[in-house]
């Protein structure tokens, strides 16, 4: 612990959501320098740590000694940042069967779409992102990005959310349920929320001793 930190109000918590890997995180102090920030990891108690290695070409650390000897103020700054929408977007009467969809659900103003289904021995997974389509509503491939609920049919059964995955040279990301469905079955997949880019900013100051 260096110091005491203070912050503008959060957006959609844009912290968290730069730490998780798609917003962009800079680390600068008040002399202008830029460091390098070498990786993050996940404590217990909603606390991330991160690694600085140094400075950041055009200005490597020349000076041996402490990095911070002489600097008395660090500003993290999370450039756009994440926003919650929340939903839900149910997606209903999706035959269990192998093929494209063309299955949309609006809200919150948005409408999203389910792109295909691919049925397996020990589940089913359903394509709804394209890959590299990284304009709002998806900005990543997985959570805080987007969350599903467990899958549901007409017949009552529920099928868990197990993961992400590519299959094949599909250009589509899926997301993938078990057990897998009876042939005749009518399937509802919810997405509850989503995690949109936005062109904000959000910074916050470390003060040092």
């Amino acid at each position: 612990m260096l110091g005491h930190a203070t912050g503008e109000p959060s957006i959609g918590d844009p912290w968290q959501a730069a730490l998780r890997g798609f917003s962009r995180m800079r680390i600068f102090d008040e002399t202008g320098r830029e460091y390098s920030l070498s990786g993050t990891d996940a404590r217990s108690g909603h606390v991330t740590g991160m690694s600085v290695d140094g400075l950041l070409a055009p200005m490597p650390q020349t000076v041996p000694g402490d990095l911070l000897t002489g600097i008395h103020q660090l500003t993290y700054q999370v450039d756009n940042v994440l926003e919650k929408v929340e939903g839900p977007w149910i997606f209903a009467n999706i035959p269990a069967g192998n093929g494209s969809l063309a299955t949309t659900a609006t809200a919150a103003g948005r409408e999203l779409r389910l792109f295909d289904m691919v049925v397996k021995p020990e589940g089913f997974s359903v394509g709804f992102m394209e890959l590299g389509s990284y304009y709002p509503p998806f900005v990543g491939i997985r959570s805080p990005y987007n969350e599903f609920s467990p899958a549901r049919d007409d017949k009552g059964n529920a099928y868990s959310m197990v993961g992400y995955e590519r299959i094949g040279t599909s250009g589509l990301l899926y997301v993938k349920f078990a057990p897998a469905p009876p042939p005749d079955a009518k399937l509802t997949v919810t997405l509850d929320r989503i995690f949109v880019s936005t062109d904000r900013t959000w910074r916050a100051s470390l003060f040092l001793p």
